[in-house]
């Protein structure tokens, strides 16, 4: 006859003195098994939630950062147009939209620095000329609805606002590509393409606003304050496209 205990021992599995801990089996490899899981083990935890954690870290300071620009850029074109000082007003719109190119290109260069993909480096590209577009709408409707008179105002609100949302959900979809660590090419081939129309359109733009004479627009114009922000907003966007585009190829599959 079969041993009872032997039986109730097969059925329950292993005995107590049978079962192995894993810290108990990871202590019977040799030294360098060892050595070798554990360095395994932390590039793995570095690769993949180290760098999650990272790149989540990136992207709220980033989004902070843009933000605080956003409020301190309307806030201080604003401050030019209500008094009413046109030269003032367009050297602190040169400022604000040099401190808007050069943080794009900071931002750009320190994901190059850090080795990240296209996806993250279109979505950083995206957000900063979303910034842009946005601080034209907000800067306009505070400018000609608190300060200034101008009847064609919220055509230009209207259309830089759209810009601005599109730019941002372009950044969204392509954030969420880098998050789950793949990379739509037509979705960054269209990016490409739409940055060349964008360096294209900002450059034709402030050519015919010199040749327009309407830039510096004369102080006796309702749209003089309008024609800075579209000048110096279009060469912020010229520059971070132009910078985007080094390094790329519209050949890419």
């Amino acid at each position: 006859m079969p041993d009872p205990a032997r039986s109730r021992s097969y059925r329950g599995g292993l005995s107590q003195g049978q079962r192995r801990s894993p810290l108990k089996g990871l202590a019977s490899l040799p030294e360098h098994s060892r050595g070798h899981l554990l360095r395994v083990g932390l590039e793995v935890g570095r690769g993949t939630g180290g760098r999650q954690v990272g790149e989540g870290e990136n992207a709220m300071n980033s989004a902070l950062i843009r933000g605080v620009l956003l409020v301190i850029g309307v806030a201080v074109v604003f401050y030019g147009a209500v008094v009413d000082r046109p030269e003032l007003q367009m050297g602190l719109t040169a400022v604000v939209c040099l401190g808007f190119a050069v943080a794009a290109v900071w931002g750009r260069h320190r994901l190059v620095s850090s080795g990240a993909g296209e996806a993250s480096l279109a979505a950083e590209t995206a957000s900063s000329m979303a910034l842009i577009w946005a601080w034209a709408a907000l800067s306009l409707l505070f400018t000609y609805v608190f300060a200034l008179s101008w009847g064609e105002w919220w055509q230009y609100v209207l259309g830089a606002g759209a810009i601005a949302g599109l730019c941002l959900f372009f950044a969204a979809m392509l954030s969420r590509d880098a998050a789950a660590g793949r990379e739509d090419q037509a979705m960054l081939k269209l990016a490409r393409y739409l940055t060349v129309g964008q360096l294209v359109g900002m450059v034709a733009a402030m050519i015919g606003l010199v040749l327009d004479d309407k830039m510096p627009r004369s102080h006796d114009k309702p749209d003089w304050a309008a024609s800075t922000i579209f000048f110096f907003g279009a060469a912020s966007l010229a520059i971070i496209s132009l910078n985007a585009l080094r390094g790329t190829s519209l050949q890419k599959p």
